[in-house]
């Protein structure tokens, strides 16, 4: 079933990839590498879960839907687009065989017409297309007048990039409504995937939970995805209990782990499928067999048809939709559990030949349709280039050398340099594998800025191209002397017309740009697989002719600077040209084959050979031209006799974590263990003749390492100061003093953390995630009654119930450390911590819920870490943030409406406006601060919340700062007055403004002063007609 979805996934995702909707070559390029990455995820071998594949399919969903946008930009209202799209919708569901097919005949044909009235309607695309036209002539008029090969190169990509767009668009525009009618079958398509991904998930989850094969077929959703004509079996009485029976031990042991992944599922479905063919075998049911492969070949039948009509060839296969539908149906009705009985056997033989001789006809109708639609599916739809940089750059380099030393000047072009590959992507993938023997190639250059003109092609094939998975690969040449445009236009070949029929289409465009390099000398970079040779081994060879040819160029005829490129780089270079010849010192002892660069020994089987060496050198001579021919060093070949060898492997050694180097002694490591070894076979004092080479050490960086006593050859070993936790391979390698004997011991320390008690939060205080809390602190005043003060201060320790309990643990630990910080601390005004006590400190005066900036909002957050040093990751950690439990106290608002009738009055807009304190005490009234001491132990209660009195100014209606040249307003009473102006204005109708109570508190917000029911903070001014 996996691979059911994934397939159909798969190929409406790349739907992408041949899409003839327009971007810009980037962005093309990079939503295809987006969602590869994403198809890769899910085909690759690694499980496949819901997860993976609902994110590919919604990407592609996303980007299809971006295509569509562009492709009806600009007439998306129109009534035979919106038509266009609905039939299209209608025509998807129809082709699953819901309707019958004189249907799918009629929306044909509705779809046939309504796509001709949307491609008469101009959209934003013909805009597009115009602009790009114009673009394009300006820039060739550039090109005419370019000066510098430079900025040839340069007009060159550009023009490129737009002809490929123009490519694009033009596909686009000509047939308007075909881009429109796909990418809106895609989409429905792959949101209908998203749908049975779902019912699966569903259906899954409710096995797992009933162990009731019928899960799979109480949906329409999966009623839908099993075939229907089998979808009776799994309702069935006798056979439900019978696959329940046999699969009850996996039900008790594997079903308890299942998880909604589909590759779980995929494993308990083979074993149900399993269960179901063992009782078909089991019950002679082969007649079900049969029935079952015949709708399995109906099924193929529908696609070969569903194919034809998209083709839309309507007209003749709208029969075949019907009889296969009514077939399909009676061999449904076959196997009915009804049926499913020895009783009734002979009523199932007649029904089965009557229906064997429809499905014979059928074959052979299908037979003449599907040879039909394969040379369909060869047809060529779309070329596209593959670029391999990610400026679409083609350089085709024509190389130059001199032809004597002596000579002055490069003068020797070398044929064959300036051959590049170009790779392009065949859609449908299926036309690749035949593309060079049905269709014509040739590559153009744009003629409109060609200047010269020759009998050979400017871009000639070099041999035939290479096909592999739906991509083709042609090596062509450049016969030209500037940079052109390219792409290639593939026609269909004469003789392949009458079935294939007239293609004539051209890829998006490369720019193909020309320069020249100058040779100055070639050498041979070799990587040899060994550079020893074992005398005792009759024919054991060294080789170094497993490297390449390096050519060094330079950009300018002066031949200076240079740099070094693989030969590689010219495909077409005639590597005939050049000659590697390799030679080899000391040949009393070597020989080399010099054209191979293969070493041997003159003589085998002979100990004084041992220690012995070459040295291997490699020249590379030109036939035709000039190279320095200088003999380039490959390295040394030595002679030694073949190693006897033993691994010790000493296993897994624990160590706990320290501040310092951590000992590990010799008893873990007894060298009885080597000597006892049947490869080894040593006495104490043959061992301790080996010398002993750790591979870890301290000078390295490493974590652990042996340590080998001089002498004797006793092990120990050493783990680094701060190792954090994890395994350390360490090795030491002995050798006798011929490297005839050679001996490894292994050994892995395995570092583990010192255990201490986890911190245990106070669930008084602490509520949610140990490592992503929330705590509150509620401030405390001194007298319930009449309070003159607040406590601000909270001991952070105490949020932890065993905090001492665990501080002791860590400080019996070298290098371990408990501490609670409060981070960013020093960027919040009027917060303070001290890491000793582990006091946090909120100074009411100065806190103003704000950071610095005066714009950011506070965030007090507490983190405990037990740390331990050099070890970057804490042990433990928790944290949470910190809230103050609102203090702001309540708000009554006064009068919010005025109505100001005379100018010489005094306003008092303050009257009747209360701020309260948390305990619903007066702190402020009437635009005073309330200073009878009944209900505070101050005449001054807003100071020990930290608060201020509120102050009065003019805003508009959206509480935003205004002025009023008519009133005064005295910002700490409230008082409100006419100014001069407005005294002597006469208002001929009604003027309003608005005063605000500006209330402000660190501490949250105030109850009261404003809610999703209004501002009770604004009051509403009018001055009326004629006020007096």
């Amino acid at each position: 079933m996996k691979k059911k979805f994934v397939k159909v996934m798969f190929l409406g995702a790349l739907t992408l990839a041949v899409s003839t909707a327009v971007t810009s070559c980037k962005d093309y390029d990079d939503d295809v590498k987006n969602l590869q990455e994403q198809i890769d995820k899910i085909t690759s071998n690694n499980p496949v879960s819901k997860e993976d594949m609902q994110s590919a399919i919604s990407s592609a969903i996303t980007s299809l839907q971006s295509q569509l946008e562009t492709a009806i930009a600009g007439k998306a209202d129109n009534q035979a687009v919106v038509a266009l799209q609905t039939k299209v919708t209608e025509l998807t569901e129809a082709l699953k065989g819901k309707v019958d097919a004189s249907k799918i005949e009629e929306l044909m044909k509705d779809i046939e017409s309504l796509s001709k009235e949307v491609n008469s309607v101009k959209g934003s695309l013909d805009e597009t297309k115009t602009n790009l036209e114009k673009e394009i002539s300006d820039l060739k008029k550039q090109l005419e007048n370019a000066a510098s090969k430079e900025e040839v190169d340069a007009l060159t990509s550009q023009l490129a990039e737009l002809q490929t767009n123009l490519t694009a668009v033009g596909q686009a525009t000509k047939d308007n409504a075909a881009t429109i009618a796909t990418l809106t079958s895609q989409i429905a398509q792959l949101e209908d995937i998203q749908n049975d991904i779902k019912a699966l998930q569903e259906a899954d989850k409710e096995f797992v939970k009933t162990g009731d094969l019928a899960a799979y077929s109480t949906t329409e959703e999966m009623k839908e995805l099993l075939n229907s004509e089998l979808a009776s079996y799994m309702t069935d009485t006798e056979i439900a209990t019978y696959v329940s029976n046999a699969i009850q031990t996996l039900k008790e042991t594997e079903l308890k782990n299942l998880s909604d992944d589909l590759t779980t599922y995929n494993n308990t479905l083979t074993t149900h499928i399993n269960a179901w063919n063992t009782f078909v075998e089991d019950s002679n049911l082969k007649t079900l067999k049969d029935v079952e492969g015949k709708l399995t070949t109906l099924g193929q039948f529908d696609d070969a048809i569903n194919l034809a009509l998209t083709e839309g060839k309507y007209d003749d296969f709208a029969a075949l939709v019907t009889q296969v539908n009514t077939l399909k149906t009676n061999y449904a009705n076959c196997v009915t559990t009804d049926n499913v009985n020895e009783k009734v056997n002979a009523a199932l033989q007649a029904a089965l030949k009557d229906n064997d001789s429809e499905f014979a006809k059928l074959s052979e109708r299908v037979a003449k349709l599907e040879k039909e639609m394969g040379a369909m599916k060869n047809m060529i739809q779309s070329v596209t280039y593959i670029p391999t940089s990610s400026d679409r750059k083609v350089n085709f380099v024509t190389l130059h050398a001199k032809k004597n030393e002596n000579d002055a000047e490069f003068g020797e072009p070398l044929t064959g340099a300036s051959t590049q590959k170009v790779k392009f992507r065949i859609a449908p993938a299926t036309a690749a594998a035949e593309f060079a023997t049905n269709y014509n190639v040739e590559f153009s250059a744009d003629q409109a800025i060609t200047r010269a003109t020759s009998n050979e092609p400017m871009f000639g094939i070099v041999n035939g191209p290479v096909v592999e998975n739906g991509f083709i690969t042609y090596t062509i040449k450049s016969n030209v002397k500037e940079s052109y445009s390219v792409c290639m236009h593939v026609t269909t070949k004469d003789d392949k017309i009458e079935t294939l029929g007239k293609t004539d289409i051209t890829s998006d465009y490369f720019a193909a740009i020309l320069g020249d390099k100058y040779l100055v000398d070639a050498y041979y970079e070799a990587n040899p697989n060994n550079t020893i040779i074992f005398y005792d081994q009759d024919g054991y060879e060294a080789k170094y002719n497993t490297g390449k040819v390096v050519l060094s160029v330079a950009d300018n005829a002066t031949g200076t600077p240079t740099n070094d490129v693989s030969l590689d780089e010219y495909p077409g270079f005639d590597v005939s040209r050049l000659v590697t010849t390799f030679e080899v010192s000391n040949e009393t002892y070597f020989k080399i084959d010099k054209e191979k660069g293969i070493v041997t020994l003159t003589k085998y089987n002979t100990p004084s050979y041992t220690g012995q060496t070459g040295d291997v050198t490699a020249t590379v001579a030109a036939i035709g031209f000039y190279t320095k021919e200088e003999a380039k060093s490959l390295g040394t070949v030595s002679v030694m006799k073949t190693a006897k060898t033993a691994e010790i492997n000493y296993g897994e050694i624990k160590a706990i974590w320290d501040a310092a180097n951590n000992p590990i002694e010799a008893t873990f490591f007894p060298l009885a263990t080597i000597y006892d070894d049947p490869k080894v076979q040593l006495t104490a004092s043959e061992f301790a003749a080996l010398t002993g080479t750790p591979t870890q050490t301290e000078a390295k960086g490493d974590k652990a390492w042996f340590n080998v006593a001089e002498g004797t050859n006793v092990l120990t070993a050493t783990v680094k100061a701060q190792a954090p936790e994890g395994k350390y391979p360490i090795e030491v390698i002995f050798k006798s003093e011929d490297e005839a004997r050679v001996i490894t011991a292994k050994a892995t320390i395995v570092v583990k953390y010192p255990e201490i008690k986890a911190l245990t939060v106070n669930e008084s205080f602490w509520d949610g995630e140990i490592n992503n809390g929330k705590v509150g602190f509620t401030p405390t005043l001194d007298d319930d009654k009449q309070p003159t003060k607040i406590t601000t201060e909270y001991i952070l320790s105490n949020l932890f119930s065993n905090y001492s309990e665990v501080q002791d643990a860590v400080k019996a630990i070298s290098g371990a450390t408990l501490a609670i910080s409060i981070p960013d601390i020093d960027k919040i005004s009027g917060v303070t911590y001290n890491a000793e006590t582990t006091k946090l400190t909120f100074n009411k005066d100065a806190y103003t819920g704000y950071q610095d900036d005066g714009k950011t909002k506070a965030t007090v957050k507490v983190v405990a870490k037990v740390t331990l040093a050099g070890v970057n990751e804490p042990l433990q950690e928790c944290s949470a943030v910190v809230s103050i439990k609102n203090i702001s106290g309540s708000w009554v608002a006064g009068k919010l409406t005025v109505s100001l009738d005379d100018k010489a009055a005094t306003y008092k807009l303050a009257e009747d406006f209360v701020w309260n304190d948390m305990r619903g005490k007066a702190m402020w009234r009437n635009g005073k601060e309330v200073a009878d001491k009944n209900d505070f132990g101050t005449e001054k209660p807003l100071s020990i919340y930290g608060l201020t009195a509120p102050t009065f100014k003019f805003v508009d209606a959206q509480g935003e700062d205004a002025t009023c040249e008519y009133l005064s307003i005295d910002e700490n009473s409230g008082e409100l007055t006419f100014t001069t102006t407005g005294k002597g204005y006469e208002f001929i109708k009604p003027y309003t403004t608005y005063v605000k109570v500006d209330a402000k508190s660190q501490w949250g917000d105030i109850t009261g002063y404003k809610n999703e029911k209004g501002d009770y903070s604004i009051i509403t001014v009018t001055i009326p007609v004629n006020a007096q």
